[in-house]
């Protein structure tokens, strides 16, 4: 006679497919669903108000480490954010918590990924010491700044004191003015220290004042060959496009773009005013992204790539110049 069950392959393809608050109902159906529900219900877990972590704290405190059903055993991604913000602030995840959050991260050792999306980052540098030296298969870091930061002290500096990662993602919403002179050594500082770097996100933003990639990565020298798949500067950049085509020999960050031809994912930012005018030849797009799938950026890109040879090849395009945006909108 069959059985009445489900194979355990059958339900874990079955629960991949399903939102955590789905996989959480399945997992109360019977030991044999919880089980097998457990592992992806826990391997990412977002925490947006006080009460949501003093409860993931108090059961990893309480639990029994290496159980059958302990999140530390199967907790791969945490993410602290500000979801609940607009109905719920007052609840908010606080700097106060911090000291509960403080006291498990030794325990998070299969913690791989940590997304910082909180209104804060840590003034005690305690927090992000304990990620780095109690975690140690960490190796994707999200990193979002709103504001309330001094970016001339300790409290910005040892926030990129991470290494050997393979995907870093930074995000400040308010770009000091001087943030190409005075604050990229730590930024460049943890590019020198991660070797295998897949994935580098920046997304800066200010509105009247600019950042140029060109000035980062002129700080890494010509050896510095990362095994980039996806590359993204978005936000108030301009790598000064006229010297970019004009004089490519000589432009820092053409030539970091040319020693990178594993590219498949790009994104540009735009700055008001910094468009490049004049002809661009297809080929220099398509030789020097060989590999692209994935393209955002200026509009003054585009004509040039779709008439090159990539594209057949690419998947996505999306433009950022804010005057187009605002005319479809």
């Amino acid at each position: 006679m069959a059985s009445p069950t489900l194979p355990n392959e059958i339900l874990a393809g079955v629960f991949g497919r399903l939102s955590p608050s789905c996989l959480a109902v399945a997992s109360r159906v019977s030991r044999t669903w919880k089980t097998v529900a457990f592992p992806p219900l826990y391997q990412t877990v977002y925490l947006c108000l006080g009460t949501h972590l003093e409860q993931f704290v108090q059961r990893i405190l309480a639990e029994e480490v290496g159980a059958l059903f302990s999140i530390t055993a199967h907790l791969k991604g945490l993410v602290l954010d500000i979801e609940y913000r607009k109905n719920r602030q007052a609840e908010m995840i606080r700097k106060s918590d911090l000291d509960k959050l403080n006291a498990v991260i030794p325990r998070l050792t299969q913690l791989s990924s940590l997304s910082w999306n909180l209104m804060f980052v840590p003034e005690d540098p305690e927090t992000f010491e304990l990620f780095r030296s109690q975690c140690p298969k960490l190796d994707a870091v999200h990193i979002w700044i709103k504001g309330d930061i001094d970016f001339y002290s300790d409290q910005y500096d040892t926030l990129f004191d991470f290494k050997n990662l393979s995907h870093f993602s930074l995000t400040i919403r308010n770009m000091p003015p001087s943030f190409d002179e005075d604050l990229l050594d730590p930024l460049t500082s943890l590019l020198d220290r991660c070797p295998q770097l897949s994935s580098l996100v920046l997304d800066i933003h200010n509105s009247e004042f600019k950042y140029s990639p060109a000035t980062l990565v002129a700080a890494l020298d010509d050896e510095h060959v990362f095994p980039l798949r996806r590359f993204y500067v978005r936000g108030c950049e301009d790598p000064d496009w006229m010297e970019f085509f004009e004089n490519p020999e000589s432009h820092p960050f053409r030539q970091f773009l040319r020693r990178h031809k594993g590219i498949e994912d790009l994104a540009l930012g735009y700055f008001d005013e910094t468009a490049h005018w004049k002809h661009i030849d297809p080929t220099e797009i398509s030789q020097l992204f060989p590999v692209l799938k994935q393209f955002e950026g200026p509009a003054f890109l585009f004509k040039p790539l779709v008439l090159s040879a990539l594209a057949g090849r690419v998947e996505k395009l999306v433009i950022v110049d804010k005057e187009l945006r605002d005319e479809f909108s």
